[in-house]
Order: C-alpha cells, then sequence, then structure tokens
C-alpha cells in the first residue's frame, strides 16, 4: 500500500470516528419534535447508535494513535517519538488546561459571570494551578487526552508486552 494510501484510510477513520464523537454528544431529537410519541422511536434510535454503536469513537481514536506511534517503531527513536507527541499532544493539553483554569479563575471574580459559573471563588495559587493543569480539573473533556499520555509514557512496556518479550519472561519464570 502506498503512503497516500495509507493516509487516505487514516484520514477516513479519523472522520468516521469525529462523526461518531458528535453524535454521542448530540442527541436532539426531543429539541426538534418535543417529548411526543412521535419523536419516541426516534429518541430510541438515537440512544442507541450514541449508546451502543458510537462508543467505538474513542477506542478508535486510541488505536489509531497507537498504531501511528508503533510505525516503524524501534526502541531507539523512543526519544524521537516522545519528542513529537510532546509537541503534539502534551503541549496543547497544558495550554488548554491552563487557558480553561485561568478562565474559571477569571470569571469566578466578574460579578455576573461567576453565578453562570457556578462553583464559587475559584482558588488561585502554585499547587491548584499545577493540580488543575495537570488533572484537567476544569477541562473535564480532557480525560481521554490525559489516558493518551499516560499510554504514550507506558509505550516501551506496551511494545515489550505486543512483542511477547515480556510474557515469555513471566512465563519461563513461573515454569
Amino acid at each position: 500500500m502506498t503512503e497516500k494510501t495509507f493516509r487516505n484510510k487514516i484520514y477516513w477513520f479519523t472522520f468516521l470516528f469525529s462523526v461518531l464523537v458528535i453524535w454521542v454528544h448530540s442527541y436532539n431529537a426531543v429539541l426538534f419534535l418535543g417529548n411526543t410519541g412521535a419523536a419516541a422511536s426516534l429518541v430510541r434510535l438515537e440512544r442507541f447508535f450514541g449508546d451502543k454503536i458510537a462508543q467505538i469513537a474513542v477506542p478508535g481514536f486510541f488505536m489509531i494513535s497507537s498504531y501511528l506511534f508503533f510505525r516503524g517503531y524501534k526502541p531507539e527513536i523512543l526519544m524521537r517519538k516522545w519528542n513529537s507527541r510532546i509537541r503534539s499532544v502534551l503541549v496543547p493539553y497544558i495550554v488548554w488546561n491552563s487557558l480553561y483554569y485561568f478562565g474559571y479563575v477569571i470569571g469566578s471574580r466578574l460579578p455576573y459571570i461567576s453565578d453562570v459559573i457556578g462553583k464559587g471563588k475559584i482558588p488561585f495559587g502554585l499547587l491548584e494551578t499545577v493540580d488543575a493543569i495537570l488533572n484537567y480539573t476544569y477541562n473535564y473533556v480532557f480525560w481521554y487526552l490525559y489516558q493518551l499520555i499516560l499510554l504514550i509514557l507506558l509505550a516501551p512496556l506496551i511494545y515489550l508486552a505486543v512483542k511477547r518479550v515480556w510474557p515469555g519472561i513471566v512465563f519461563w519464570r513461573s515454569c
């Protein structure tokens, strides 16, 4: 398979998974049809696809990400792979979590906006800032990115397990 064909397949899969993520987060038949009997079957269909079928989206993104990480992987290029993921995953994670946190801190101190936020006055300090940024405290949708970062850090261990190096050692020791 040519590189262009490979990339096109990746783009189509990421497009499909993106549509499924949107589907999971966009139940809206009741908004347009009201809570009527006519809408009930459409709501059930929406829920079936969103709760059953579309749930493959995030695992699908994880599989694509791991495949791309391990494509052409050798232990000696681990640092290059990690450096690449620092720029493409870790930096955006830190930047966006920082923006969210500082937005909440500022917003919680403004009279009318603090009522909309509804969290009271958000504490501000070094420990609170580090906690908010590392643990996605105010940007809950980054749970998946946090998990992806952990998987990237565990990549050498995953590689050994996939290549059956560790299972072989474990079974050899137990005999």
